[in-house]
């Protein structure tokens, strides 16, 4: 297996005292960044490290869909899985860069 271990990781955005809620539908993410630091208000982002994540022979057999049975693609679904699981979040389908 050519396949290496990753750290997932999420992060959460803290707004205090004001501030504009983040969306990644409408603005490029350089601009975005660009509004994050010339706002007045304080944000606190936080860092989550999940333990690492290995591929294995087990993982890629138990999880091989009839849709995507490359090894690469059954890895990454599991990571993106366990990052939803971690933080609570839905899956999105979409890439947004």
């Amino acid at each position: 297996m050519s396949m290496r271990k990753v750290v997932p990781m999420t992060f959460t955005i803290e707004q205090r005292f004001g501030g504009f809620v983040p969306t990644f539908n409408g603005v490029n993410v350089y601009n975005l960044f660009a509004m994050w630091l010339s706002s007045l208000s304080l944000t606190k982002f936080t860092i989550h490290y999940m333990p690492e994540f290995e591929p294995n022979d087990f993982m890629l057999e138990r999880f091989k869909s009839a849709k995507d049975a490359s090894p690469w693609s059954i890895y990454a679904n599991c990571v993106r899985d366990a990052i939803s699981k971690y933080s609570g979040l839905p899956m999105v389908q979409n890439n947004l860069l």
